[in-house]
């Protein structure tokens, strides 16, 4: 495997990371995430809130571009992803959420019949 899918690979487990602990924190703890993946330009978006009523008052702002291409560099996107993980599971663990169940596998399925 070369070196650019398995950048992709890393960055979209990452991706997927984020999206599912933002969503623990939505409902398990006073903050508001709001996350915005736009596919078309590779590039995410993190808004991490005070609370749900003080959903204009940002805590933490990320953008980050993640396609792997000439002008991206690879470490830093990898890099910045897992920062902006990092500081999901950290709210999660400072409000005492158990997030020890959380990983997810991606499972490919057949049917057969539809085949």
């Amino acid at each position: 495997m070369d070196k650019e899918p398995r950048f992709n690979l890393r960055a979209s487990q990452l991706l997927g990371d984020i999206m599912q602990l933002s969503a623990l924190i939505n409902v398990h703890t006073e903050y508001a995430v709001f996350v915005r993946y736009s596919g078309h330009v590779s590039r995410i978006e993190l808004n991490i809130c005070r609370s749900k009523e003080e959903y204009n008052i940002r805590v933490t702002t990320d953008e980050l571009h993640t396609i792997a291409r000439k002008s991206v560099n690879e470490e830093h996107v990898i890099s910045n992803l897992t920062k902006m993980k990092l500081r999901l599971k950290k709210i999660l663990k400072e409000s005492k959420v158990n997030i020890s169940d959380c990983r997810y596998t991606v499972r490919e399925e057949y049917d057969y019949h539809l085949i």
